[in-house]
């Protein structure tokens, strides 16, 4: 049909206000009186194996409480401690699920960064929401609704799903703030303060219906190592996270009868009896639990009935602990709970036990303490305490002492050394050189030191200046020599060079620039591969590197420029030097001589000694230099020696074969017999017959 030139196509009819009414009706419904378990049960679904099944109480008795009292009004604001696999984040789960189904509200979920947000909407939430029924009829159909950051649902619940940030926390009021793995926002979020008091000043106009749930794994570092306190419901004392809030809650811990006597307790890891075995995964089924009262051993056949006959106990008025439903709980506005590893539904005592064996040997062997803290904090469920040093510092009468039991000749190997490496670091006006001698097992020891400050020869001979690497390309030349130096080993008949050197590529004015143009050089004269560039990796926010050594090439060149690469044909050997220098502290503390122990020898001069002692860490992990020290060469040396023994695959030497250039004879590449001609070792000339048709004989040309 065909319209004049001022007549229009009619206006579709109106609609029924009534259909509109009915899509309102539900945000006018009062809110359910249902329990949030109830309302999980008969409303979540969560994947167990690989299967959509119904929530059920008993698979997580523990979790009972904390998710029924997410709706009181007498408190604003829960905290919950315990490790991975645990049900930390059902909690969170059943909370929103509750609220989208009995008790609509704003609510925002907050995690550490954006990769995490994208991960939990796709394999969390927009499941769950998904598979359940109840909870997929109430998906907002409305354009928007339904995005990776923000959903809305029939009735007015909003959830937005936020990475935590200081504008994240300051532009909108909430009835509900959940957060998930709390430990990892660190003690300040962006400069306006700490998270838990931001998000309780986003549920103030909610009145007492407004709470804040956090859940965590305890990683904040312990800070007070002197204080070990026997009452379970005394945490570590940290700066920041779950721990760092936990004496102001009700202080709840989950106690289960023993099988035997009946009596509640407070397990914890150092109450598992394990068998000394060599075999790791035997320990780990052997492993049994040894009751503080009766001294009964428990078998983990029993876990789950103990964990059906748990309660909750807070810290009462009168200092003892008593049940929430006493009216005796200690008074505050903050609830708090905390799960040991040893109760987590999903977490066999075996695989405790076995990842924790495990974590012991890395330590002893690399002076490593990432794994030791990742069990602890994730597996165990408490605050980690540092192993190399109290706070991280290295005594100077300690290696003093070290030094007097280690009688030594300066640039000489001890008789236990197999191979060698070299560290450089690049100074203002010199080079300053640490050589280091390495057993088989990983022990160590400093046994050469010193300084190169005169530049090289030029055309016309000597040049009269003071070295500057940062400032003249042939200074690096000096380097050169490093490479047939060799060191002779205490007790044998052998010398042997080093197997890599490491030069600090990282300095004043064009040191990067220099150093890229030596290693070009040395890499054309053949010798490339005895190099690396290093560079130090010390302060990452929130997350650590991904290793503690790594080879890659130069970043980009500009933010702007993102896909150039400067100097690609270059391969820096990247060194997270936080967590070498655990391995180092470690190392110079030990001792007993053994794997990973560092000899220091009686040469080296108390400025020497002193450097080593230049850094301390800091409750966040991080080293940097005391007060009044400048210099820390003695330091840099060993980590860079560390590097260099890892990268060159000192960790993972077969000490019953080890490789040719780890060993002290005629096969190694890097050895030089200096003993007597006559004593000289003959190599073995005599060939197997041969199968050509060309016979062997000498001179036959």
């Amino acid at each position: 049909m065909t319209y004049g030139r001022f007549e229009f196509e009619p206006l579709p009819p109106y609609r029924d206000p009534r259909d509109a009414l009915v899509k309102a009706l539900p945000s006018l419904a009062p809110p359910r009186k249902v329990s949030v378990v109830e309302a999980a049960e008969a409303s979540m679904r969560v994947n167990i194996n690989n299967a959509w099944t119904r929530f059920r109480r008993e698979t997580v008795p523990y979790m009972i409480e904390p998710m029924n009292m997410a709706t009181s009004r007498d408190y604003r604001a829960m905290i919950f401690a315990g490790p991975s696999r645990s049900g930390k984040t059902m909690l969170l789960n059943a909370v929103w699920s509750h609220d989208i189904t009995c008790d609509p509200a704003r609510i925002g979920f907050y995690v550490d960064e954006r990769t995490t947000r994208d991960s939990y909407e796709r394999n969390t939430f927009s499941p769950i929401v998904r598979n359940s029924p109840d909870l997929a009829a109430k998906r907002g159909s409305g354009r928007g609704s339904d995005t990776i950051d923000s959903k809305i649902f029939v009735g007015g619940t909003h959830i937005t799903l936020d990475p935590v940030s200081g504008a994240r926390l300051q532009e909108r009021s909430l009835s509900k703030a959940l957060a998930t793995e709390f430990d990892q926002y660190g003690p300040d979020i962006d400069g306006e303060g700490e998270p838990l008091n931001l998000m309780l000043a986003r549920t103030y106009m909610a009145g007492s219906r407004g709470m804040v749930i956090v859940e965590s794994s305890p990683r904040a570092p312990e800070i007070d190592e002197s204080e070990i306190s026997a009452d379970p419901h005394v945490p570590p004392k940290v700066q920041y996270g779950v721990f760092s809030h936990y004496p102001d809650t009700t202080r709840a811990r989950l106690y289960w009868p023993c099988p035997d006597c009946g009596t509640l307790f407070v397990p914890s890891y150092d109450m598992l009896v394990v068998p000394d075995c060599a075999d790791d995964h035997e320990a780990g089924q052997s492993a049994k639990m040894c009751c503080p009262h009766c001294r009964g051993l428990i078998s983990p056949d029993h876990k789950l009935e103990m964990l059906a006959a748990s309660v909750w106990q807070h810290m009462g008025v009168e200092g003892r602990p008593v049940t929430l439903q006493s009216g005796d709980v200690f008074e505050t506005d903050m609830l708090g709970y905390w799960l040991d590893g040893t109760q987590a539904a999903f977490m066999p005592w075996a695989d405790i036990v076995v990842k924790m064996r495990q974590a012991e040997r890395a330590f002893e062997s690399t002076g490593d303490e990432s794994k030791l803290r990742s069990v602890v904090n994730t597996r165990i469920g408490t605050a980690y305490r540092p192993r190399a040093g109290s706070g991280g510092e290295i005594a100077i009468d300690d290696l003093r002492k070290k030094a007097e039991a280690t009688p030594s000749r300066q640039a000489v190997a001890p008789d236990w050394t197999r191979f060698i490496t070299i560290s450089v670091d690049t100074q203002s006006t010199y080079f300053c050189v640490g050589v280091t001698a390495w057993g088989l097992d990983g022990r160590h020891q400093p046994i050469d030191r010193f300084d190169l400050n005169t530049p090289p020869d030029g055309p016309d001979g000597p040049v009269k200046r003071v070295l500057k690497p940062g400032l003249y390309t042939d200074d690096w030349a000096v380097l050169d020599a490093l490479e047939t130096m060799r060191w002779p080993v205490d007790g044998s008949d052998w010398a042997i060079g080093a197997v890599a050197a490491a030069v600090d590529m990282q300095g004043e004015r064009a040191t990067t620039d220099n150093a890229y143009k030596f290693l070009r050089r040395r890499k054309k004269a053949g010798a490339g591969s005895f190099w690396h560039l290093s560079r130090g990796r010390g302060v990452r926010k929130k997350k650590e590197f991904r290793d503690r050594v790594w080879q890659a090439r130069p970043e980009t060149a500009s933010g702007t420029s993102k896909k150039r690469k400067v100097a690609r044909d270059i391969v820096l050997l990247n060194m997270a030097t936080d967590r070498l220098k655990v391995a180092v502290s470690a190392s110079l503390v030990m001792t007993e001589a053994g794997p990973n122990y560092c000899a220091v020898p009686d040469w080296m001069t108390s400025d020497q000694l002193l450097e080593m002692t230049a850094e301390r860490r800091d409750d966040d992990g991080h080293w940097s230099k005391r007060p009044g020290f400048v210099r820390n060469e003695s330091l840099d040396h060993l980590v860079q020696a560390r590097a260099l023994f890892i990268i060159t695959g000192g960790e993972r030497i077969n000490l019953d074969a080890p490789p040719d250039w780890a060993r002290l004879d005629q096969t190694n590449p890097f050895a030089r017999f200096i003993g007597e001609i006559e004593d000289a070792p003959q190599q073995d000339v005599s060939a197997a017959p041969s199968d050509t048709w060309i016979p062997d004989r000498e001179n036959w040309l």
